[in-house]
C-alpha cells in the first residue's frame, strides 16, 4: 500500500511474503577496451570492434534476463509452499514500512492474516498524518 505524508512523500507500507528478500548483487566491471595483443591488421580490428559492441550490448543484457527470469521463477515455485507452511504453523508475516528512499525503516512480525492486514492499516494510517523528525513508532 502507497501512502503519502503531510510532506508529500510516499511511503510503502506492506506484508513480505517470502521470508526472505530478494538480494540486487552488482556485476564485475569488465574493461571492453583491452584487447591484450589482438588487432594487427584491419579485418581482425572490425571483427574485434564488431565483437566488442555484442559484448558490452548483448551479452550483458541476455545475462541480466536470464538472471531475472530464473530467480523469479523460484520466487514463483516456492510462494505456495512458504504461504502453506506460514498459514499451518502460525509463522507470525513481517510486515515492512520502507521510507521514500527505499530503506526500509520500520519491521514488525503479526501472526495471522487479518491482524497482519490491520497492522498495515494502522501503519498506513499514522504515515498519513507523519512530519519529518517526529516519531515513527504509532
Amino acid at each position: 500500500m502507497r501512502v503519502r505524508d503531510l510532506d508529500g512523500r510516499t511511503w510503502r507500507v506492506g506484508r513480505r511474503w517470502l521470508p526472505w528478500r530478494r538480494r540486487i548483487r552488482d556485476a564485475p566491471a569488465i574493461d571492453p577496451t583491452n584487447f591484450g595483443d589482438l588487432g594487427d591488421d584491419p579485418l581482425s580490428i572490425a571483427v574485434l570492434l564488431l565483437l566488442g559492441v555484442v559484448a558490452m550490448f548483448v551479452l550483458p543484457l541476455l545475462l541480466l534476463v536470464i538472471g531475472v527470469i530464473l530467480e523469479l521463477s523460484l520466487l514463483v515455485a516456492f510462494l505456495p509452499v512458504v504461504i502453506l507452511f506460514r498459514v499451518a504453523l502460525r509463522r507470525p508475516w513481517v510486515v515492512n514500512v520502507v521510507d521514500p528512499d527505499g530503506k526500509i525503516s520500520h519491521v514488525e512480525r503479526v501472526v495471522g492474516w487479518r491482524a497482519s492486514g490491520a497492522r498495515v492499516a494502522v501503519l498506513a494510517a499514522g504515515l498519513r498524518d507523519y512530519r519529518a523528525g517526529s516519531d515513527l513508532s504509532t
